[in-house]
């Protein structure tokens, strides 16, 4: 004779809004990871179950009513001990698997890890033995099933999804004010963009795109963007300025200052590049440098020639200049880019004077001499 089944639930508790992280941060893992299920077996008129060990099935369904697998969220199998009809559960606490049911870690299920899990979860209750603990042989699923419900105080943790901080999510040491927290390896991934309002700080020590094809973009918005250092337009009573706080002690594009893999290329676009500083290098040597030199003519020769002693492995050299007496004409003025010396020649042999040149050396690598 097959037995009707009359559950009655006294304790559910509900997690699943809390958060939406997909892991939770290392300052909640003193949450217990299981949820107390306690119910009655009672026969249809109300006796309750003979104090033995009864084993039920436990399934977390989206539904009310569908028994489609998509359906089934979670499911365990529990032997459990009764009294007067009135037994206990730990959710998640080690029960057996339920074929056709995965069974991960429950909190996973209700944590809402992927964003996409219901807010409404039901649990269907099967029993597989009758009254006195006999094996059943086709045991049917209890209706209707039950919906999680909030606890009273579980209203307050809705407010998480508007939450303006998040102390202990990134390595970061700025920002995190919870004494117990110093570090995590927590995530936060997003879909779309993060606007953050101009009174608040994003701190990050690393930012690093990932991806099959990564970029990241900063974006000036119009107004002015520092990559280095922070600037403020500040008003002190009188004046509005642009006041520069923390300056970086540098700045790496391509490769980091300390060594490591190089980047392949540095692209800057734009109408036009300024430079507003004292000294710019390449490889540890100036971009741009330059000698003036002087030197009597030798009227002994048709041609002369001027040491200018730039380093030529390092900088293409031109030249610039003039003559100090007309008598003779200048037949040609050069300097190849690898010579040591600029060359002057003459008409014929010169009269006595001085030559005066100005030699620009550019770093190579800058220039492509044609």
């Amino acid at each position: 004779m097959k037995t009707a089944i009359k559950l009655a639930a006294i304790g559910l508790m509900v997690w699943h809004n809390a958060a939406q992280a997909g892991n939770p941060p290392a300052s909640l893992t003193m949450v217990p990871a299981f949820i107390n299920y306690q119910g009655r077996l009672v026969t249809p008129t109300n006796s309750p179950y003979a104090d033995a060990n009864h084993i039920i099935d436990l399934t977390l369904y989206k539904s009310a009513s569908s028994s489609l697998p998509a359906d089934k969220l979670w499911g365990e199998r529990y032997t459990v001990p009764t009294r007067d009809g009135y037994f206990s559960v730990n959710l998640g606490s080690g029960g057996s698997a339920i074929p056709g049911v995965t069974n991960p870690p429950i909190w996973q299920v209700l944590w809402r890890s992927d964003g996409s899990s219901p807010d409404a979860l039901y649990m269907a209750l099967t029993v597989r033995t009758d009254q006195n603990g006999a094996a059943i042989a086709s045991p049917a699923e209890a209706t209707p099933r039950q919906q999680f419900l909030t606890a009273p105080f579980a209203f307050r943790a809705h407010q998480s999804i508007y939450a303006t901080r998040a102390d202990g999510i990134f390595d970061a040491p700025q920002g995190v004010q919870t004494p117990a927290v110093t570090s995590t390896n927590g995530e936060i991934a997003l879909n779309g963009s993060v606007r953050l309002p101009s009174a608040n700080t994003l701190y990050a020590n690393k930012v690093v795109p990932q991806g099959a094809s990564p970029t990241l973009r900063l974006y000036a918005g119009g107004g002015s963007m520092a990559i280095g250092y922070d600037t403020r337009f500040v008003f002190d009573g009188n004046q509005f300025y642009w006041q520069t706080i923390d300056a970086a002690d540098s700045i790496s594009m391509g490769a980091p200052a300390g060594g490591g893999a190089a980047g392949t290329s540095v692209a800057i676009g734009g109408r036009s590049i300024n430079l507003n500083s004292t000294n710019v290098t390449v490889r540890g040597q100036p971009m741009f440098v330059s000698k003036f030199v002087s030197k009597s003519i030798d009227t002994a020769t048709a041609f002369n020639t001027i040491a200018h002693g730039i380093n030529t492995d390092n900088y293409d050299i031109f030249m610039t200049g003039y003559y100090s007496s007309s008598s003779t004409a200048v037949r040609a003025a050069f300097c190849y880019t690898t010579s040591a010396s600029g060359r002057i020649d003459f008409v014929s042999n010169p009269a006595a004077g001085t030559i005066y040149m100005w030699f620009l050396g550019i770093r190579k690598g800058l220039t492509d001499p044609q």
